[in-house]
């Protein structure tokens, strides 16, 4: 009996290490999706493709609404996945609400996404029904031999194995404050690439007539009806084609005959506001800005007609609040990161718990600060940057945006030692170099000018490292 007990105890430890085992190892390009499996109550599920990655950040939603939701869009999110990734939510959780994204219920086309979202599922009977579903239309790394694609669906380990050599501190410590994937990397600014055109390879647009994709559809609405659950189909915004634009009328003709709640927000492009040079990431997304006003128009309408609860001052979502204050830190350093102005760049630099690094590079840099400059270091308490004298060098830390450390001098200035008890700093300015470590690590670019370092003491981490030019002082290089 005691043999028979520890050989299944022995089974279920062997088990418990694979599972865990499966998710360090496997690729985290969809890292933020697992964490779906760890929300208790979801009353709002947003899902579809990358459209809606891109359009809707429920941290956001949480912190002016109250509603709580979860964004499990996927970059080219197939519609049969949308269908079963669905239904796994609403068994699982059962929202009040499904905003489903519509643009890949509109073609036909067979991507290799379609794999890894099949692989994110957590194991079931559903799993399997998507993987089977699914077996005839994969297509996934060029791989075409369907006797190995049960291992791939059910299991990551068959192709993951080998990251072993690779992994990094994101496969241990999955970040979970998204509520989804992280829509805001590099998602601030359009794209310079012009003129920018949709093009999916491989991609059959659907007339919306057929079978297949209607099928899919009136399921989803039928198995959402069944358990209480509302679907509002949205067509987020993009730069149109003559294509596009007729699938998006047959859709709309589509749920107008079905009864289906629809909003296509490229009719709606004026009363979002939208600014085409500012608001999209590229021509088929919006970027953060974009996405603020798409949700400042839908959120209100989701209020307004679905009765969904506002939970802002429920103890049970105590966790959301903590998990907002580091949502609007990464916000706040993705978007420094990709700030081309230093005016606008300053005004976001000095932020609670951030420690501004600076340091000279250049005999004349001091001279030749512009006075708009002279006049916003002057502003943050710094006053011994001024001079009449050349080879003068100069450092500075402002911390708490109040001045730490502040020194000129013909010779070298600098500042070593632990800030505070928590970071070891090294700021030096001396000929031809402006020298920054933290915590060892060199961080300054060293070029002439004014070399700055951002390091957030929250999170620990470096938030940008710049330096501009006294001859171009608004133009950020990095």
């Amino acid at each position: 009996m005691k043999k028979i007990f520890l050989s299944i105890m022995f089974i279920i430890l062997i088990v418990i290490i694979l599972n865990k085992y499966d998710n360090i190892v496997t690729h985290k390009f969809n890292k933020y999706f697992y964490k779906y499996y760890d929300e208790k109550k979801i009353d709002v599920l947003f899902i579809g493709s990358s459209k809606i990655v891109y359009s809707i950040s429920p941290m956001y939603i949480w912190n002016k609404y109250g509603i709580v939701s979860y964004n499990r869009g996927l970059n080219a999110q197939y519609y049969k996945n949308t269908f079963y990734l669905t239904k796994e939510v609403i068994q699982r959780n059962k929202p009040k609400l499904v905003v489903v994204e519509t643009f890949f219920f509109k073609t036909m086309g067979k991507f290799s996404a379609t794999t890894p979202q099949i692989q994110n599922m957590k194991f079931s009977p559903l799993k399997v029904q998507a993987y089977l579903d699914n077996l005839d239309d994969a297509r996934f790394d060029n791989l075409d031999n369907k006797p190995n694609y049960l291992d791939i669906y059910i299991s990551n380990i068959n192709r993951y194995h080998t990251r072993w050599k690779n992994l990094v501190e994101n496969d241990f410590h999955q970040v979970s404050y998204f509520k989804g994937l992280n829509i805001i990397r590099g998602s601030f600014f359009m794209n310079p690439q012009t003129p920018y055109i949709p093009s999916y390879r491989d991609t059959q647009w659907a007339s919306l007539d057929d079978k297949e994709s209607i099928k899919y559809l009136e399921e989803l609405v039928e198995y959402a009806n069944l358990n209480g659950v509302k679907i509002l189909f949205i067509n987020a915004p993009y730069i149109r084609t003559k294509t596009l634009d007729s699938l998006d009328e047959l859709f709309m003709q589509l749920c107008k005959k079905n009864n289906w709640d629809c909003l296509d927000y490229n009719l709606m492009y004026n009363e979002l506001r939208l600014d085409f040079n500012r608001d999209f990431r590229d021509g088929s997304h919006l970027n953060f800005y974009g996405s603020l006003k798409l949700m400042e128009h839908l959120i209100p309408y989701i209020i307004e007609n679905y009765n969904i609860p506002i939970r802002k001052d429920d103890p049970k979502y105590a966790s959301w609040n903590e998990d907002y204050i580091k949502y609007a830190r990464a916000v706040n350093r993705e978007e420094i990161r990709e700030l081309k102005s230093f005016q606008e760049w300053q005004n976001l630099a000095y932020y609670d718990n951030y420690t501004m690094l600076i340091s000279t590079n250049g005999d004349d840099v001091l001279n030749r600060l512009p006075q708009a400059m002279k006049d916003k270091f002057k502003s943050l308490g710094l006053n011994k940057f001024e001079t009449d004298k050349t080879n003068q060098k100069y450092a500075a830390i402002i911390d708490n945006n109040k001045v730490f450390f502040e020194e000129i001098s013909d010779n070298k200035v600098e500042y070593k030692g632990r800030m505070k008890n928590k970071v070891n700093l090294l700021v030096s300015s001396e000929p031809n170099k402006a020298i920054i470590n933290v915590s060892g690590k060199p961080r300054s670019k060293n070029r002439y000018g004014i070399n700055f370092v951002i390091y957030d003491k929250v999170n620990r981490e470096i938030v940008d490292s710049i330096w501009v030019d006294t001859a171009q002082p608004d133009v950020i290089r990095r």
